[in-house]
């Protein structure tokens, strides 16, 4: 760019100019050719101008080195595992009501069946045809919901598996109301080979029942053993009852005072693997609501020893007034559950040994004089709870087993982003650094370590340290984090390679195994809601090289407009001026550019190299700058392009025959300065 000062400087020349030409019948001068110098432009380069800042150091000495630390992965564990919305729904109703699922067992042995056995029992004889009459039964008790019931539908399974060393010819079983002996249902089986089950089931539809039955084995026959079969006594056909699903039209029970809901829950949370035994919650809430149409007035308890508050569990009270004919009374209730701990190791009474289990309490009741109500199946109470997004901030337990593969990814890096060409650096040193501030185990397998230059180049980190999983033990506590740093240099990989390829970019992909060794610490992780693994990258290089076509580049404005229209100039002559404080050579391109940055012309291509700067004789540091100036011009032929000049680049490219690696200093710089040499023909008559 022309300075106010070199315009100054032009328009004085000029001014002379003038006063020779009024001068010129005194003088009687012919035709004269004038030169005028002046500078153009300026600019000083320095490696410090083209790296980051907060990566450039520089020390007591004055020496430069450059330190950089790159992110390359964090993840949080405690969003490894997520907590599912849980509702509970808690209907007593005729509508929904059913028998016991819990499976009831029964059993007719050898020995029953055969008294002989005992006698014979590890020997082996051949056993005759039995055939045994009334030989089990077994209750099946519904009083909790009702005394008796119309079914409107139902199932009756019978499983029965088939101990003996003997064939089952014929089985016949039968369920009766216990009180008045009515048939309920009836299951028949044959030819069940020894070692085999067999499972039937009975509709129970339309069917009249109590809430007092009985299941009863009426008969068992057996086929005579194929010869000798060894006999143990205590072989045995086993059945296994259960009564499921079943719906009433009415039925008859008994309201005294009395729990028309009693239970003691643990709820199984799934958490897709991680064993949870305590949580602190981030966010959350839990919301409760109850819907009644029975004409009763009923009291509602809800109380959750799995959640506590400042010490003390949550207890919730309902007390629902009757409902009036066709309208339901309803109400709900939300409790903000931020601060809460949760405790997720089952029933407090049973010594809290389970995991992922939330304890909690309902009961439902009425007060009344116990007199037998008849009640429909439209006659319900239903309870709606619900724990709906719950975020944790802390979890305790074993966060169980789990691979998370990234990449490939990239991570941009702006220590070199302007650099451009090769470097030899000595004692280049990167580490690369695990942390983990989380009372979790875990393993990082990088599969690619790459660094990516700005042509898109790449070299891949190599090194036997990178053949084997990384360990990352668990912290020990949430202020005091696992810190393992695995050193690369030149004696165990190609970090020379790797770090001279001037990197943008760091290129990699990694397998983080968490807990690979499944529960060692007995579930003892813990993890806050800041608690991280990550990997990170320090890399540091003293500034102590060999530089291998190095380049540094930089832009500025020109102007030539003021020659535009000076009819006499001849020529203008360009002097780039270079003063170079660094210890190597330096070859310098040198480009005209247009307003779009297209080029306009080249200048000084092809010369000799700029000196490097002085060196002692004994020494590595720089005690002056050398000065080579490099020459070109502009012809008259070629003026025509002044008006397009709005630019100019200039690169400087280190040039080394040396073997030695230098130290840089912070003071280092190269100066440039263009200046213009005019050739003004002057014409006196």
């Amino acid at each position: 760019m022309i300075m106010a000062k070199h315009k100054r400087f032009l328009l004085m020349a000029l001014a002379l100019l003038v006063l020779a030409t009024a001068c010129r019948k005194e003088l009687k001068l012919g035709p004269q050719t004038l030169g005028l110098s002046f500078p153009i432009a300026s600019t000083s380069l320095s490696l410090k101008d083209f790296t980051a800042p907060e990566n450039y150091l520089v020390d007591d000495n004055g020496q430069v080195r450059l330190k950089y630390e790159l992110n390359i992965y964090e993840s949080f564990p405690i969003s490894y595992f997520s907590i599912p919305d849980r509702h509970d729904y808690h209907k007593v109703s005729l509508e929904t009501i059913r028998l016991s699922n819990t499976a009831m067992q029964t059993e007719v042995t050898l020995e029953q069946a055969y008294p002989p056995a005992t006698l014979l029992n590890g020997q082996k004889v051949a056993v005759p045809a039995l055939d045994l009459n009334n030989a089990s039964k077994v209750d099946v008790d519904a009083n909790t919901f009702f005394e008796s019931a119309q079914l409107e539908s139902g199932k009756m399974y019978l499983k029965v598996h088939n101990g003996f060393p003997v064939e089952i010819t014929h089985m016949f079983f039968l369920l009766t109301n216990k009180v008045d002996g009515r048939k309920v249902a009836e299951m028949e089986f044959f030819n069940i080979l020894p070692g085999e089950t067999e499972v039937d089931s009975a509709d129970m539809t339309g069917v009249y029942a109590e809430g007092f039955m009985v299941g009863e084995l009426v008969h068992v026959g057996t086929a005579a053993s194929v010869g000798e079969v060894t006999i143990k006594a205590k072989d045995a056909i086993k059945m296994e009852v259960s009564v499921r699903d079943l719906k009433a039209f009415e039925a008859k029970a008994i309201f005294p005072a009395q729990n028309l809901i009693d239970f003691d829950m643990a709820w199984d949370y799934d958490f897709g693997g991680p064993e949870i035994t305590e949580l602190r919650i981030k966010s959350g809430k839990l919301w409760m609501q109850v819907v009644s149409n029975v004409d009763e007035t009923i009291y509602v308890t809800y109380e959750v020893p799995a959640l506590i508050s400042n010490g003390d569990t949550v207890v919730q009270y309902f007390e629902v007034p009757p409902a009036s004919s066709g309208n339901p009374y309803s109400e709900s209730k939300e409790i903000a559950l931020e601060g809460f701990d949760v405790i997720l190791r089952g029933k407090r009474g049973e010594g809290w040994k389970e995991v992922n289990a939330f304890h909690n309490r309902l009961i439902a009741r009425i007060d009344s004089t116990g007199i037998l109500k008849k009640i429909s199946k439209n006659d319900s109470i239903t309870l709606h709870i619900a724990l709906l997004d719950i975020v944790p901030s802390y979890a305790k337990g074993y966060l169980g087993q789990k691979t998370i593969e990234v990449g490939p990814a990239s991570e941009e890096i702006g220590v070199f982003r302007k650099l451009d060409g090769l470097l030899d650096i000595k004692d280049i040193h990167l580490e690369l650094v695990v942390h983990n501030s989380s009372g979790v185990e875990a393993e990082v397998t990088f599969t690619r370590i790459a660094s990516r230059n700005s042509k898109n180049n790449t070299v891949d980190l190599t090194s036997a340290i990178l053949n084997s999983p990384m360990t990352i033990p668990r912290a020990p506590s949430r202020d005091n984090p696992i810190v393992n740093a695995y050193a690369f240099d030149q004696t165990n990989s190609n970090i020379d390679a790797f770090v001279e390829n001037l990197p943008i970019g760091i290129e990699y992909g990694l397998k983080l195994m968490v807990n690979p060794n499944g529960n060692t610490n007995n579930h003892g992780d813990f993890v806050f809601d800041d608690s991280y693994i990550k990997a990170t990258a320090l890399l540091d290089l003293p500034m102590n090289l060999k530089p291998e076509e190095i380049a540094m580049r930089d832009t500025f404005d020109v102007s030539f407009e003021s020659f535009i229209g000076l009819e006499n100039l001849k020529r203008i002559g360009l002097n780039l001026i270079i003063e170079n404080g660094y210890p190597f050579a330096v070859d310098v391109d040198f480009h005209f550019l247009d307003a779009d940055n297209n080029l306009v012309d080249t200048l000084f291509a092809k010369q000799a190299l700029a000196s490097p700067g002085l060196l002692p004789e004994f020494g590595d540091k720089v005690g002056g700058k050398t000065t080579t100036v490099l020459r070109s011009g502009i012809e008259k032929e070629q003026f025509t392009k002044l008006a397009d000049i709005k630019r100019a680049v200039i690169t400087t490219r280190f040039v080394s025959t040396s073997t030695k690696s230098y130290p840089i200093y912070d003071a280092y710089t190269i100066d440039a300065t263009l200046t213009a040499d005019l050739e003004y023909i002057q014409v006196f008559d």
